[in-house]
């Protein structure tokens, strides 16, 4: 009887144990390229690049938005102006692969929307207006940074996106 009792406490531990690690894992793991075509479907967008986690070089990419330790980054998608030059659209999104992570990835874009706004307000005042009310945000292990015309519509198309 003794066995069994402690067996089975030492079970109910393990479960709970495994409970509380799952916390930080992360439980939606949608197609980046799918949620960006969804997101650009959202707002009138311009001709936009687009560079992702499975491209060659990706860390280089990634880099040029983020200094987030790569090792943390599950995957991401990058969605740009081809012609930065009077459109400063763009829409990136970050997958983590520990949502303790989220904070800090979210703290990097909006270092990167302040950069990008200090950039256009030497050539492109009209272009800094626009990046000024760019949007950042996190929502799980996922951290997104939005410029466009319309970001309220954009973020509710990742929204809507993540929640199917």
């Amino acid at each position: 009887m003794k066995k069994t009792v402690a067996l089975i406490l030492c079970c109910l531990s393990v479960a709970l144990i495994l409970c509380a690690c799952a916390g930080n894992t992360p439980t939606n793991n949608v197609s980046l390229f799918d949620l960006k075509e969804a997101m650009l479907a959202a707002a009138d967008f311009g001709d936009m690049a687009y560079v992702s986690s499975t491209d060659t070089d990706a860390q280089t990419y990634l880099s040029t938005v983020s200094d987030l330790d790569y090792d943390k980054v599950d995957a991401f998608s990058i969605a740009y102006a081809k012609d930065g030059k009077g459109n400063a659209d763009e829409v990136v999104v970050i997958r983590l692969k520990d949502t303790a992570d989220t904070p800090l990835a979210l703290q990097t874009l909006q270092k990167h929307l302040q950069t990008r706004q200090s950039l256009y307000a030497t050539y492109d005042p009209t272009q800094s207006e626009k990046v000024g009310k760019g949007i950042t945000f996190s929502k799980d292990n996922y951290a997104v940074l939005i410029v466009s015309e319309d970001n309220a519509a954009v973020k509710q198309a990742f929204e809507t996106f993540i929640q199917q």
